[in-house]
């Protein structure tokens, strides 16, 4: 037993010593230059080795030193592969079977150099020796029929039995540098360096799954910012990638993303200048038998161009946050979580999508949280440019959305809630913070036509409720009904600030029905109240008391319609107006209604009545929305004019009276012209009565100081009693007028009020100045037969004013204001008449005597002297 514990001893020594002395006994770097030839026709460049060394060990294998490969010298003249040393190491048992079997493979700190000329070429792309160049050309051609056919031999067991055998057990890289010269990128060259490169794999092998492990430091950074590991495999004898099971940890920290700014694709919207990139990622299954993937990437502090801007947006965090599992064979995809942060911005997607590759089925759920949707927009140009310049969205939104279907048939529902935000257009629409507002909507999709069951639009206190169909989204064709219920209007003002002047209350109704599609559309519209009140801004010429500004226009048993179609860029409307009663500027009236027309821009007021000042007004008009001009033709029936002045203008309390009339107007409604510019028309007032002016009074008291008449008449007070109105039986007039100018072309007083005796009338005619109220007017006084007779009696000499019809002429002019007229008497022409009169008369005195004396009676010739 001694004898072979010593035997076996000494043996155990002898292999040790042999085992140590044979790298140094055998000598490989003999077999160098055959090595170097072996390797140049697959490598297709130069290459060479320090020294070469078999190593038994720390395992069977050789170790080679200095290795390099050369670069092709249209890129340069530094290597393209250095490294330290080069490891392999096999197992000794399959080596006795006449099989290689690789245990290890180790890379000591390999440095490559790639680089891309500005072509686009790499400087590897002619390196491998193509095996298909190498072929005959009939080998190629029935490879090419086998592949066509479906043919195509497998490899045979003996053929994978000879790649597993090459397989490497484990691989080993330390201390790796990969330096990137790129020329193909625009502007100036990049250079890129991923430094400190470790790559492990384990257990390599067509039927095991192989462990990995690689760090590296990315560009921008010496430290280890990137990390992959887990578990890969078994591969098996096809190969096949897609089936692959994966088990994969993947994370990428601190990558500053202005260092890949070249590598970013031209023509995006928004493209990343700045920021710093974090991302970790978990793949496990495979893509045949679903493939579940979790990761989470962060953008920080990014900085982003606008496409086609000089502007930058500043300061944007991104975080993506997914959960998806996806499965290759049956196309299907599932959404556990889709979660995207855009600073305080969050979009969520939920769901499924089945078949996507051929028919896509598809049920999910979006959800979104904008805190600040205006900076969300900003990184959406098109979105934000689409918008009205003067739109503002400010605050939160919150937004679910449901779709479940295919694009042949699908159903959507949704709502979205922007109570909180602050939404902003101008001065068309102000919504403040807090004011409700939310969408909702429930729709189906049947090949080409949305049927929609549900859209709902809820801000304030009112709802509009919307329902029809819509066909063909490239130009839609809709046919929707849209209803809301009775709402009030307080606090609308605040909503639209063009009402705010109007100051709103009450409550209405609307109801409206769409047909058509943009080029041919026809809508019909009904708005109906039952009581609306509110307050029309005071004119300029008007000022505000107290009264005034607290009070309300209100109108009652409201009735709107409009009938409007659009064909092309040509919009015609018909439509309807009722209005029960009101009070509108101090105006009552009753049983308002009208009918109107829009065809070329014209606005038509085919027809138009009201019960007002206990009369009737109707009229007729255009309006002209391109020029804003406008024209109209009303005609008034026994309205009480008292009313009319007091609310129309500043002389209130002056006219009295029931006044007709018929006119022709029209005026601008331009921001700086004059509403009303020209007029004409005729007018007749009855019972009438003039407060500022007693015009009889004031022309009989002139003529009464005439001294010639006072002392034939005696003392005026005795004559004719004072009173302070003109009163008139009727007045008739026509009139036109021009910008500011009225021209009274007939004012027809008749039966004018005298104390003692009526029936006196007065004809005037001028100018009136409504600009200044200066009155330039002239005409006639012509006294009743009656006070003819009085006045004549009591003062022969005013028969020298007396008509063929024996009334006294009174020529006067009217000057002064329209506040304050003066009449005036020509006293000129009275005197000139009186004195023609004392003439007259004394001449006949003298030939009454001649002819006594010279006894013309008897000879027949007093007919000389007759008056004519």
């Amino acid at each position: 037993m001694r004898k072979i514990i010593i035997i076996l001893s000494s043996v155990f020594v002898f292999l040790l010593i042999a085992v140590i002395a044979a790298p140094f006994v055998i000598d490989l770097n003999k077999y160098k230059d055959r090595i170097i030839t072996l390797a140049k026709p697959y490598l297709n460049r130069e290459f060479d080795f320090a020294d070469v060394k078999l190593t038994l060990i720390s395992g069977l294998g050789v170790e080679i030193n200095g290795l390099r490969i050369a670069d092709n010298p249209e890129f340069g003249s530094e290597d393209f592969l250095s490294l330290q040393s080069l490891r392999i190491k096999v197992a000794l048992f399959p080596l006795l079977k006449k099989k290689i079997q690789i245990k290890k493979l180790i890379m000591d700190e390999p440095v490559v150099r790639l680089v891309r000329n500005s072509n686009g070429v790499f400087n590897f792309s002619d390196m491998a020796s193509d095996a298909e160049e190498d072929e005959k050309p009939q080998a190629k051609d029935e490879k090419r029929k086998e592949k066509k056919s479906g043919s195509e031999k497998k490899p045979d067991s003996e053929h994978n039995i000879f790649l597993a055998g090459l397989m490497v057990s484990q691989f080993t890289l330390h201390s790796g540098q990969i330096h990137f010269l790129d020329n193909f990128v625009p502007d100036a060259p990049v250079t890129m360096v991923f430094d400190s490169l470790n790559i492990e794999l384990k257990n390599v092998s067509l039927y095991k799954p192989i462990r990995i492990y690689a760090s590296a430091g990315l560009q921008g950074t010496t430290e280890q910012n990137l990390l992959i590991k887990g578990m890969v495999g078994p591969v098996g004898d096809n190969m096949d990638l897609v089936g692959l099971a994966m088990d994969i940890h993947v994370s990428v920290q601190n990558v500053f993303l202005h260092k890949f700014v070249p590598y970013i694709p031209d023509g995006l919207m928004l493209s990343p200048l700045e920021g710093i990139l974090y991302m970790t990622a978990n793949i496990k299954g495979s893509v045949h038998s679903g493939l579940d993937l979790e990761s989470v990437i962060q953008g920080e502090k990014l900085v982003m161009s606008i496409k086609d801007s000089d502007e930058k947006i500043q300061n944007v965090n991104i975080t993506l946050k997914e959960k998806i599992k996806y499965d290759d064979r049956k196309g299907d995809i599932g959404f556990q979580q889709l979660d995207l942060a855009l600073n305080d911005n969050n979009v969520s997607l939920t769901g499924t999508i089945e078949n996507i590759k051929t028919d896509p089925q598809w049920d999910v759920t979006l959800m979104a949280k904008m805190n600040a949707l205006d900076e969300a927009l900003a990184l959406y140009p098109v979105f934000k440019e689409a918008l009205p310049q003067d739109f503002r969205f400010t605050g939160p939104l919150n937004m679910e959305i449901t779709s479940s279907g295919s694009k042949d048939a699908m159903q959507i529902s949704g709502h979205t809630d922007m109570t909180r935000a602050e939404i902003l257009y101008g001065e068309v629409f102000k919504k403040q913070k807090n004011i409700p507002f939310q969408i909702s909507l429930k729709a189906n999709k049947i090949a080409d036509i949305i049927q929609l069951e549900a859209f709902a639009v809820n801000l304030q206190n009112a709802s509009l409720n919307s329902s029809g169909s819509i066909e063909d989204m490239v130009n839609p064709r809709f046919d929707l009904v849209s209803t809301a219920n009775e709402f009030s209007l307080k606090g609308w003002d605040a909503i639209v600030p063009l009402l705010k002047e109007y100051e709103p209350e009450g409550s209405v109704s609307i109801k409206n029905y769409m047909k058509g599609n943009f080029d041919d559309a026809f809508v019909n519209l009904h708005v109906s109240s039952p009581k609306l009140l509110f307050k029309f801004p005071a004119s300029s010429d008007k000022k505000e008391d107290e009264n005034t500004k607290q009070r309300k226009d209100v109108a009652e048993s409201i009735r709107f319609e409009l009938l409007a179609k659009k064909l092309a860029d040509n919009i015609t409307a018909d439509g309807g107006l009722e209005m029960g009663n009101g009070t509108i500027l101090d105006i009552n009236f009753e049983e308002a209604k009208g009918k109107y027309s829009f065809q070329d821009d014209i606005l038509k007021i085919q027809s138009f009545q009201m019960r007002t000042f206990e009369g009737d007004i109707s009229l007729t008009g255009n309006y002209d929305s391109k020029s804003m001009q406008w024209d109209a033709s009303p005609i008034i029936n026994a309205v009480r004019i008292d009313g009319v002045v007091d609310a129309f203008t500043q002389y209130r309390g002056m006219m009295k009276g029931v006044f007709s009339g018929s006119f022709d107007m029209g005026g601008s409604l331009g921001k700086n012209d004059k509403m009303v510019t020209n007029a004409n028309g005729s007018f007749r007032l009855l019972q009438g009565e003039i407060e500022n002016v007693n015009l009889m009074e004031t022309i009989i008291d002139s003529l009464l100081r005439i001294k010639e008449v006072y002392k034939y008449a005696g003392e005026k007070k005795d004559v004719l009693e004072k009173y302070d109105v003109t009163r008139f039986d009727s007045l008739d007039g026509e009139f036109s007028l021009l910008n500011d100018m009225l021209d009274l072309k007939k004012c027809y007083l008749e039966n004018i009020y005298t104390p003692d005796v009526p029936g006196s009338d007065a004809k005037l005619k001028g100018d009136i100045n409504f600009d200044t109220g200066k009155l330039d007017l002239s005409g006639k006084v012509i006294l009743s037969s009656e006070h003819s007779e009085k006045l004549t009696k009591k003062a022969k000499p005013l028969k020298a004013l007396l008509n063929e019809k024996g009334n006294i002429v009174l020529p006067v002019t009217v000057t002064g204001t329209m506040s304050n007229p003066k009449p005036l008497l020509d006293t000129s022409y009275v005197l000139n008449a009186m004195m023609n009169y004392y003439g007259k008369e004394e001449l006949e005195k003298g030939l009454d005597k001649l002819k006594g004396k010279l006894g013309l009676e008897k000879l027949g010739l007093e007919k000389l002297w007759q008056k004519d």
